[in-house]
């Protein structure tokens, strides 16, 4: 898979029939068979990015309500950080 260092991860609630969910970080698409895969691969990474030093990794996660909640690499909320839309990230 990939090693390099992310700072923000996406993954957004997907609905679809579908199986796949996907998951964005750097404008590239990370594709898995499920929901939990992702955000496991996502805290696996941020943490590694968080230990490599740097401190801005993020997952920012959208519910099925639509609203984006941004997590660090222990899935604490940031409450501080600006919701976005991953459409404009990526």
């Amino acid at each position: 898979m990939w090693t390099a260092t992310l700072k923000k991860f996406y993954l957004p609630y997907s609905a679809s029939e579908s199986s796949d969910w996907s998951l964005y970080a750097n404008g590239k698409a990370f594709t898995f068979h499920s929901r939990r895969e992702a955000l496991a691969f996502a805290t696996d990474q941020c943490r590694k990015a968080v230990a490599a030093g740097d401190k801005s990794a993020m997952i920012s996660i959208e519910g099925l309500d639509g609203q984006w909640r941004t997590f660090d690499s222990s899935l604490s909320p940031i409450l501080n950080e600006p919701m976005q839309r991953a459409g404009s990230q990526h």
